[in-house]
């Protein structure tokens, strides 16, 4: 980007965008304004500094300029600098954010010619147009909710209402529910993974790896295990799998009696009869299966352009992301013991690996938000708020503790963020949908 426009008759400038969006303004300045600027500095300095025989201010010109040459050199700088900006910041583009930093360079200060100064600053990056015309979306498989899937997920609520009883005389038998801590070994030092954390030991709920691991265990009993990929694994899940060595520690072993499957318990999760409470987790089931499609193609959209076109980033901002994104790693009171494990290079390696998250996460907040201003897409209050949720809902997928599942709060710049994104992607689906 460069360009020469002529402002005023103080100031003209060319505009050079350089790397990390700093925008670089080569500036030359009237001599009139630099004039300006110096009798500014002159006064500045006379009633800053004392000179005998005179009030701080009413010693003559010509004497302060005498006496503090150097200082007055240096406030004439800023000055100039200052009134430059005001003048070039009509007309060039906005520095990223009222609080970004302006720098400036005086190459030639001058009172008898124009002076000539470097104005740095960054701005809002420049994000390109997407074309999706070569874009088709991967196959997705959708969850099936079949009579198996609607039955083990209706036994699952049973346990919300089960009673429990602590087994502590014998070892863990196939069936019991067992409540564990497990910790994942890194170079010999403990990171938590769960922490007493309830699992059902049957094939459906527990991985292979793990319930050969605990199946014998007795209570208060630690034992070593390797995580595996379970046979059942797609060839993409193994591929990615990575080994864990990791601490089973058996809190309790657990014997649950559930409550009766009859219209007597459909009632108290918020349905007539079993069969309505059946039909309600099929619908339940079905919307999930269908989200998870949606989600799925948000991630391939959202892939695409971020593989397709990349843009170059305020440095500043991604600065910004990753100590956010730190901060929330560290309110966690177990990731501290695990970041003093790591090593220099292992810290290093996660800085690096947040970076790359907060730059996609950046670049997805820009591309959004050109995406519902192109197609004129608004967020209303209505956006932000959820549907009541039905009891049943709730078991079936609940909340973080203390959320209000009918919160709004536009305010909120985590919530309203997602809003945005989803809001675009889904135009982005859209537009694919229909060419």
């Amino acid at each position: 980007m460069s360009s020469t426009p002529l402002l005023s008759s103080n100031v003209e400038f060319q505009q050079h965008l350089e790397p990390h969006c700093i925008l670089k303004l080569d500036v030359k300045a009237s001599h009139e304004l630099s004039v300006k600027a110096y009798k500014e500095a002159v006064k500045e300095v006379n009633k800053a500094k004392a000179i005998a025989g005179f009030r701080k201010g009413k010693a003559p010109d010509a004497l302060v300029i005498k006496s503090f040459p150097t200082e007055i050199d240096q406030v004439w700088k800023e000055k100039l600098a200052q009134m430059v900006s005001n003048e070039c910041l009509k007309t060039a583009p906005q520095p990223l954010t009222k609080e970004t930093r302006i720098r400036y360079e005086v190459t030639h200060p001058s009172l008898i010619e124009p002076s000539t100064l470097t104005i740095r600053y960054e701005v809002d990056p420049t994000v390109p147009e997407i074309d999706l015309s070569g874009f088709q979306f991967a196959s997705i498989e959708t969850p099936k909710v079949d009579e198996d899937k609607i039955n083990e997920t209706v036994r699952q609520t049973q346990y919300f209402f089960a009673k429990w009883e602590t087994v502590a005389d014998r070892a863990v038998e196939m069936g019991d529910c067992v409540v564990l801590d497990v910790d994942v070994l890194n170079e010999g030092q403990k990171q938590n993974l769960f922490r007493q954390t309830r699992f059902e030991v049957n094939s459906r709920h527990m991985a292979k790896w793990m319930m050969d691991a605990v199946i014998g265990m007795k209570t208060g009993e630690h034992k070593t295990a390797t995580s595996t990929a379970d046979d059942d694994a797609t060839a993409e899940e193994k591929a990615l799998f990575q080994p864990k060595e990791v601490v089973l520690t058996l809190v309790s072993v657990m014997k649950a009696e559930l409550p009766l499957l009859n219209d007597e318990f459909a009632k108290l999760v918020g349905a007539e009869t079993i069969a309505d409470f059946k039909e309600k987790v099929s619908n339940i089931l079905s919307k999930q299966s269908q989200d998870h499609v949606v989600v799925k193609q948000r991630e391939q959209v959202t892939q695409f352009i971020l593989d397709t076109y990349p843009f170059d980033l305020p440095y500043s901002q991604i600065e910004r992301e990753v100590r956010f994104r730190l901060k929330q790693l560290f309110d966690d009171p177990q990731f501290g013991p695990y970041w003093q494990s790591l090593n220099e290079t292992e810290r290093q390696n996660s800085i690096k690996a947040l970076e790359a998250q907060s730059i996609k996460a950046i670049r997805m907040f820009y591309f959004s938000r050109k995406i519902l201003n192109d197609k004129k897409i608004q967020i209303t209050k209505a956006d932000m708020e959820k549907a009541p949720l039905e009891p049943i809902e709730v078991l079936i997928q609940p909340l973080v503790s203390g959320q209000n599942p009918n919160a709004v709060d536009m305010n909120n710049a985590e919530s309203y963020s997602k809003v945005v994104l989803e809001k675009a992607q889904d135009a982005l689906i859209a537009d694919v949908k229909k060419s």
